[in-house]
C-alpha cells in the first residue's frame, strides 16, 4: 500500500475511533462518577458479553432478535409498500384512508407495547408486532408520496 493510501485509511478510520473511545471513556466515567450500581461499566458489559458468548447463549440471543426485527419489517413491507400504493395511485382510497393513518402514525410503539402484550402475551409475536408498527407507517406514507409525485408524463406512450 502507497503512503498516499496508507493516509487515506488513516483518515478514514481514526476518527471513528476516537469518537468511539471518548464514549467508551466517557461512559465508564459517568457510571464511576454516579456512584450507581444501577448503570453497568464498559468492562462488565464486555465480560457479559463474554460470558454469554462462553455459555452458547450469545447467538441464540442474536439469531432470535434477528428474527423478531426481519420479521416484523418484511410484514411491514409487504403491507406497507402495496397498501401505500394503491391509495397513492387512487385519490378516493387516500382521502378514505389517510386520515385514519395520519391518527395511528404518531403514536410511539412504546406506548403499544402493553396492547402487544395484552392480544399476544409475552412470546416473539408481541415485539415482532410492535416492529411491525414501527416500521409499516413509514412505509406506507413513503409509497404513497412516492406514487403520488410521479410525473404524468411518465406515463405517456413514446411511441406516438
Amino acid at each position: 500500500m502507497s503512503r498516499a493510501g496508507a493516509r487515506t485509511l488513516a483518515g478514514k478510520l481514526v476518527p471513528p475511533l476516537v469518537v468511539a473511545a471518548a464514549f467508551v471513556l466517557g461512559w465508564d466515567l459517568l457510571v464511576r462518577l454516579s456512584g450507581s450500581d444501577l448503570f453497568p461499566k464498559p468492562l462488565d458489559v464486555l465480560l457479559g458479553m463474554v460470558e454469554l458468548l462462553q455459555k452458547g447463549l450469545l447467538v441464540k440471543y442474536v439469531v432470535a432478535s434477528l428474527f423478531r426485527v426481519t420479521t416484523g419489517f418484511l410484514l411491514a413491507v409487504l403491507v406497507g409498500v402495496p397498501a401505500g400504493l394503491v391509495c397513492g395511485w387512487f385519490a378516493p382510497l387516500f382521502a378514505a384512508f389517510n386520515p385514519m393513518i395520519q391518527v395511528f402514525r404518531p403514536i410511539s410503539p412504546i406506548a403499544w407495547i402493553p396492547v402487544a402484550i395484552l392480544w399476544f402475551g409475552v412470546d416473539d409475536r408481541a415485539p415482532i408486532f410492535l416492529i411491525f408498527l414501527a416500521s409499516v407507517f413509514p412505509i406506507t406514507v413513503s409509497a404513497m408520496a412516492a406514487v403520488q409525485n410521479i410525473h404524468a408524463k411518465a406515463f405517456s406512450p413514446v411511441f406516438c
